[in-house]
């Protein structure tokens, strides 16, 4: 791949530039990127193909949401669901009202998925360097509201020990 490749994409009367380009991450492994004239729109990928689908995948979301095509939730209604979510089907309920007060919480929004993150504060002392201290994730999706949740089991163990 040259340094920087460059993309016509014509949508729906908009005509986008794409570049896609080459990074080395911090751990020195390659990531791809696409990045447009369209609203900054930027897209990353562990291939060139795959970077430049990405962005496409974006341009053609964000546009539905111009044109008033879809209608997402408020971050604030999915975060209140994310919480409710994770408070109704987490596994372990003991642990967490044992740990309420020590939650913290991290969002992420990228399309229509919301990722919220719930962490224990003053636990990253007890984890490895490596760990994060990510105890569960709700994934909540912007459009339908559907929400799918993950426990991190590993780090769930080591604050059952607590």
């Amino acid at each position: 791949m040259n340094k920087n490749e460059e993309y016509f994409f014509a949508y729906k009367g908009r005509d986008i530039i794409i570049k896609i380009g080459k990074k080395n991450n911090i751990e020195g492994v390659a990531v791809f990127y696409a990045k447009t004239n369209f609203n900054n729109i930027f897209a990353l990928a562990e291939c060139q193909e795959k970077a430049l689908e990405n962005c496409i995948k974006k341009i053609k979301f964000y546009i539905s949401l111009l044109e008033k095509n879809i209608n997402l939730i408020s971050q604030d209604k999915a975060i209140m669901l994310a919480k409710k979510y994770f408070q109704e089907n987490f596994r372990n309920k003991e642990l967490i009202k044992c740990h309420l007060s020590k939650l913290s919480y991290n969002i992420y929004v990228e399309i229509e998925i919301l990722t919220f993150s719930i962490t224990v504060s003053n636990f990253q002392e007890l984890l490895d360097n490596n760990s994060m201290n990510i105890i569960a994730v709700v994934y909540v999706n912007l459009i339908t509201t559907e929400c799918d949740m993950v426990e991190n089991t590993n780090n769930l163990k080591k604050l059952e020990e607590l």
